[in-house]
């Protein structure tokens, strides 16, 4: 928090466990989260990841295509020959807010599956007759050498217990 001059640590381990004794999604009891993926037409909430076979050139990078079915469908063309650290998609679980109507984690462990770097991913998601569909590509990468500086305290920051 700048404008206080404090932060907090957590580990990745406490911070799971903190989310998994919530009691409720989103502040919503389970069974109206049901009915409310059910409306949806949100009531699936297992991911697979299916490799492909080659994909396109990205930014220079070779790539191979996956397929990842479950509540969305997604197109990942992923550069083998950049690697991801192990902990890539744990990460991302804690990024990304959950979502009342799938299980993203299940999202990011069935990922852990994609070999390298995903450089372009097309989303289709379907909901209530509708179809929504969305690209990202990469367009540059730059390979450079983080200075430990970058994560250090800064100076005159006081460190504050987790709040929820």
């Amino acid at each position: 928090d700048n404008a206080k001059k404090t932060y907090t640590e957590i580990t990745v381990e406490k911070l799971n466990e903190m989310f998994d004794n919530r009691s409720s999604e989103a502040g919503v009891a389970k069974e109206n989260m049901d009915q409310i993926r059910n409306m949806m037409g949100q009531v699936a909430d297992s991911f697979s990841v299916t490799k492909i076979g080659p994909g396109e050139t990205i930014a220079g990078y070779a790539t191979e295509k996956y397929l990842i079915k479950g509540p969305m469908e997604m197109e990942i063309y992923a550069a083998p020959s950049l690697k991801l650290p192990a902990l890539y998609y744990d990460a991302m679980k804690m990024r990304v807010p959950r979502n009342p109507m799938f299980d993203t984690s299940k999202l990011y462990d069935e990922m852990k599956k994609i070999n390298g770097l995903p450089l372009k991913t097309t989303t289709t998601m379907k909901m209530m007759n509708m179809e929504m569909t969305s690209t990202t590509v990469v367009t540059s990468v730059e390979k450079a050498s983080i200075p430990a500086t970058t994560f250090e305290v800064p100076a005159g920051y006081k460190e504050v217990p987790m709040k929820f």
